[in-house]
């Protein structure tokens, strides 16, 4: 049975929700970042980025991480919607699918022409593993088969 909806989008919603601090956040493909309140729908802030967002957000600590179409990664404070930083316009053909991963102090962002060889751009193949578990830092098992670039 449906709790609550809501008509304050101007458009319709492709990322999936952050449910965090009584909130729910979400990016919407009419350029708004939106958080509701989880129990009531009403919204509690509203943050507009550079354009369509239908990249999911990650949330660490209090911050959402998102990016939008117009190749821009934004770092919200969660409490009120204010930002923290804009990245400059990355390389690529926006963020449309996938969301950040926070990893200690980086945020990493999947594009949509930027994590295959030969596209242009950063590669996350170009990333030293290194550079992603610095020494000490805890490392994870795999969960699927490598090739030999890993």
């Amino acid at each position: 049975q449906r709790i609550w909806q809501t008509l304050r989008a101007g458009a319709a919603f492709d990322a999936n929700p952050v449910v965090a601090q009584g909130r729910v956040f979400i990016g919407c493909r009419d350029g708004y970042f939106y958080a509701f309140d989880a129990t009531a729908g009403g919204l509690v802030w509203s943050y507009h980025a550079e354009g369509p967002i239908s990249f999911s957000a990650a949330y660490d600590g209090g911050t959402l991480y998102f990016a939008d179409k117009h190749d821009f990664v934004h770092a919200l404070n969660a409490r009120d919607g204010k930002p923290i930083w804009k990245s400059p316009q990355l390389p690529g053909a926006g963020f449309l699918s996938w969301w950040p991963v926070v990893n200690g102090p980086r945020v990493l962002v999947p594009g949509t022409n930027n994590f295959a060889k030969g596209q242009g751009g950063p590669s996350l193949h170009a990333l030293d593993i290194a550079d992603l578990f610095p020494p000490g830092a805890e490392r994870l098992e795999s969960i699927g088969p490598s090739d030999g670039e890993g």
